[in-house]
């Protein structure tokens, strides 16, 4: 699964790093780019991107990088624990001062 499907990866690059919160701004430092190289890159207006920055991506966006590349997987990488078991991440809330 060396191939990157580019067809499938602008949209969820932007899938991802919106989920997470993240700017154009953050992602594009991530990967030593600018901002409007990773805007082109989710729009599809370039294949140049490389399968080094995408495993760096998926890993800021702590998703599963085989999805990012466009393959149908889970976004999310199964972890599995010593006993077998897969393990569930569970975000944590923002505490606001009103909860206090």
């Amino acid at each position: 699964m060396n191939k990157i499907i580019f067809e499938k990866v602008g949209a969820r690059l932007k899938q991802a790093r919106e989920l997470r919160h993240i700017t154009l701004e953050e992602a594009g430092k991530k990967v030593d780019v600018h901002k409007s190289t990773v805007l082109r890159w989710e729009n599809g207006e370039t294949e140049k991107i490389k399968l080094p920055v995408i495993e760096m991506l998926s890993s800021y966006y702590n998703v599963n990088p085989v999805w990012l590349m466009g393959y149908d997987v889970p976004m999310q990488e199964t972890i599995i624990d010593e006993l077998g078991n897969p393990v569930v991440s569970i975000p944590l809330l923002r505490h606001s001062k009103s909860w206090i």
